[in-house]
C-alpha cells in the first residue's frame, strides 16, 4: 500500500480553521503542529477532511489542552 501525503485539517464547530497537517510517508515518518484556539462552551474541535484512516500509522493521535478558563 502506499502512503503518501496522508493527513487531516482542524475545525472549530465544523468550521475548518486554516491549519492543515499532512506528512508524506514515504520516508519521512514523523509530522507535528499546534495551535491555539479561544472557545467558549460548547465549541468543539474536530479533525475533519482526513486521509482514509488505514493510511495512518498506528501512533497517530490528536490531543487537546486548557492552557486558561475564561
Amino acid at each position: 500500500m502506499t502512503r503518501d501525503l496522508c493527513g487531516c485539517s482542524l475545525a472549530k464547530n465544523a468550521v475548518f480553521i486554516g491549519i492543515k497537517a499532512y506528512i508524506n510517508t514515504n520516508g519521512i515518518y514523523g509530522v507535528s503542529n499546534g495551535a491555539y484556539l479561544h472557545l467558549v462552551r460548547g465549541d468543539t474541535v474536530q479533525l475533519v477532511e482526513c486521509s482514509p484512516s488505514n493510511w495512518f500509522e498506528s501512533w497517530s493521535s490528536f490531543s487537546g489542552v486548557l492552557i486558561k478558563s475564561d
